[in-house]
């Protein structure tokens, strides 16, 4: 930007000079830019010197001294412009004078370099609004106004963030700190399975829940309202106990946070609790005709050698068998009476608790249980 300075002779018959100007009062300029100034309507036989009074700055002269430009240094403040002329005859004027306000220049930046899906981007800038933020995304480039009180930008979409330049009320400055950012993917969403006994169940009775499709990594946190104990089953943080003491429905829920600390949505399960002197039971009494053992010893002695359901004959049920972290170990669909306690590629499975569940494909009845295996 260039200003004018206007001085103005009066001679009187002693041929005296009395100076008066009429000048910009105040010019804003940003520190580490350049401007120039010049005095307006000049004499040809005039010269001109310039000054400032805080050295803000570094003069330079151009091809006429009735003119300059200005490379301001780094530090901002207060400082005074002034020039005085000086005629043929060697008479001077009075000084005139601006006044220059140095403004710092305005700054921005991410708030680390990995980011959640949602996280705000930047915000919260150095300088006088309003802004403007100018950034790459994807190779793309971009520019977000002041909304509404500081510019940010809520990461909603995953990729690279590259900040590269500000703009303030007065100054365009430039990015500090870390420039450039990754928004990670939002985390998959969670569902909460109960293996046993189910959804409904009795006072005292132990509901086992396991949640599905976590990240490798993640940590989950359940939370279970009501009269309750809960505990993690040891070995597994996908996996939990829970026992209620009182009768209602209670809200069952659970949050993913992942090693960057990003958390994914929380995922619900509503649980019937049902008194024992209740007349409506959680789950409806098991066929009559079918039995279920809890039991199972393939030790070669001849007895419940296999998983012998009495009653399922030539029906179509689907039987899952899953250890006590939840991870399925056997999957029989028919199922033919004929697990010895193998697993999936027929290896001998550790003595210990397992869960069924037994899948009626024609009526979709289930039947849960837990079931102990022998050696």
């Amino acid at each position: 930007m260039k200003y004018k300075i206007f001085l103005l002779f009066i001679f009187s018959i002693l041929y005296q000079i009395v100076f008066t100007q009429t000048i910009i009062p105040t010019d804003t300029v940003c520190i580490q830019g350049e401007n120039g100034y010049s005095v307006s309507a000049p004499q040809s036989n005039s010269t001109y010197t310039w000054g400032l009074n805080q050295s803000g700055g570094t003069i330079l002269p151009t091809s006429r001294n009735d003119s300059i430009r200005i490379r301001w240094n780094d530090d901002p403040g207060i400082d005074t412009l002034w020039v005085f002329e000086t005629n043929s005859g060697g008479c001077s004027s009075n000084k005139g004078i601006l006044r220059i306000v140095k403004r710092p220049l305005p700054s921005v930046s991410l708030p680390k370099e990995r980011l959640c899906s949602g996280d705000t981007l930047f915000g919260n800038p150095v300088g006088e609004a309003p802004f403007t933020v100018y950034y790459t995304f994807n190779g793309n480039k971009k520019d977000q106004k002041q909304l509404p009180d500081y510019p940010f930008i809520t990461g909603t979409e995953s990729g690279t963030y590259i900040l590269d330049s500000i703009s303030d009320k007065y100054c365009t400055g430039y990015p500090s700190g870390i420039t450039q950012a990754v928004i990670l993917p939002p985390l998959p969403g969670l569902t909460i399975e109960t293996l046993f006994p189910g959804d409904s169940l009795f006072i005292g009775d132990t509901l086992i829940c396991i949640a599905r499709t976590p990240g490798a990594n993640s940590t989950l946190h359940w939370t279970a309202k009501g009269d309750h104990i809960l505990s993690d089953i040891p070995g597994s943080i996908h996996q939990i106990y829970v026992i209620w003491k009182q009768e209602g429905v209670y809200p069952l829920t659970v949050l993913e946070m992942n090693q960057e600390g990003c958390q994914g949505e929380i995922a619900r399960k509503m649980i019937k609790i049902f008194s024992k002197n209740n007349p409506k039971e959680p789950n409806p009494e098991p066929d009559e005709k079918l039995y279920i053992p809890n039991i199972i010893s393939p030790n070669t002695d001849g007895i419940n050698e296999v998983f012998h359901i009495k009653g399922i004959n030539n029906e179509s049920y689907h039987l899952s068998i899953y250890n006590r972290w939840g991870q399925l170990v056997y999957e029989g669909n028919p199922y033919s009476n004929d697990w010895k306690g193998t697993d999936k590629k027929g290896h001998r499975l550790s003595p210990g608790v397992y869960y069924y569940i037994l899948h009626h494909i024609d009526t979709d009845k289930i039947h849960k249980g837990t079931l102990h295996l022998f050696r």
